[in-house]
């Protein structure tokens, strides 16, 4: 079991802003999704919002959202992934989207529908549940190369309820999670998103096991970006000043011990100085 304590893109216990969720959904979909789906224009999205507004709020309900999905959107009509976005889009928890959260829901209809794509692929007899035979068995639609030991790891890390299945929405959260890690794991942290600007390339976690065969361990490793070259070490001082330098250590030696006075210290500090042309 994962026992994170709370669902990432599986419900609505996520700590991300509405700023962070807009930028996970744009780094994960990048403007087309299942189906090549083009995000509609500010102008489109304010005439969609308009039809199906029914009672003139400002707010969508689930009910209306449904209706827009299958109007409009019909090859999106997946009612768990439709859940999944609805809960998701719903940045400030209170049951509607606000016009702001609008656009916001479509890039989660997308996400969520090419998880759902991949579930359903998976769950070879359809009974919304992923059992551990049918996980290893599909688990390279994941991405994911696993050994037996280490797939039964993985299965018990998304079963976060300990079900004995994984669930749509713990399938949801398991791989938001590996995706917003991969993401986290690049430079320039964005204020109050929660998240980190994606970068160019973006170095996807890797599972492998290791201890015992009977105990695996599950470990994510983010392969940081290679660290820029150190700056060349400064030139090493002229053979001049390393032996001015051990001139006047040892003069400051002989008048810490007594052997030259205040004045004979300063003269001959002077003296070595101007030997030396400084």
């Amino acid at each position: 079991m994962c026992g994170t304590g709370a669902e990432f893109g599986g419900a609505t216990s996520t700590n991300l802003s509405h700023a962070g969720k807009a930028m996970f959904l744009k780094h994960v979909t990048d403007g087309k999704g299942a189906r090549n789906m083009t995000m509609p224009t500010d102008e489109e999205l304010k005439e969609l919002w308009r039809l199906h507004d029914d009672n003139g709020n400002g707010l969508l309900s689930l009910a209306e959202i449904d209706r827009v999905v299958v109007e409009v959107f019909p090859e999106f009509n997946n009612k768990p992934a439709l859940m999944r976005a609805y809960k998701f889009a719903d940045a400030d928890g209170n049951g509607f989207i606000t016009p702001g959260e609008f656009r916001l829901l479509l890039r989660s209809l997308v996400y969520f529908n090419e998880l759902w794509e991949k579930f359903d692929m998976i769950d070879v007899d359809h009974d919304r549940r992923i059992d551990l035979d049918e996980f290893i068995r599909g688990a390279e639609l994941l991405d994911m190369q696993l050994t037996r030991p280490e797939a039964e790891a993985v299965f018990g890390e998304i079963d976060e309820d300990d079900g004995g299945f994984i669930l749509f929405n713990e399938f949801c959260s398991y791989l938001s999670r590996m995706k917003a890690q991969a993401m986290s794991s690049t430079a320039g942290a964005v204020s109050g998103t929660g998240l980190v600007a994606p970068a160019e390339d973006v170095v996807v976690p890797r599972t492998y096991s290791s201890g015992s065969p009977g105990t695996p361990e599950v470990k994510r490793i983010v392969l940081p970006a290679t660290p820029p070259a150190p700056p060349p070490p400064p030139a090493p001082p002229a053979s001049g000043e390393l032996d001015l330098g051990a001139k006047l250590m040892q003069l400051a030696d002989m008048k810490e011990k007594g052997i030259l006075t205040e004045e004979e210290f300063t003269a001959a500090k002077a003296k070595c100085i101007a030997t030396h042309g400084i």
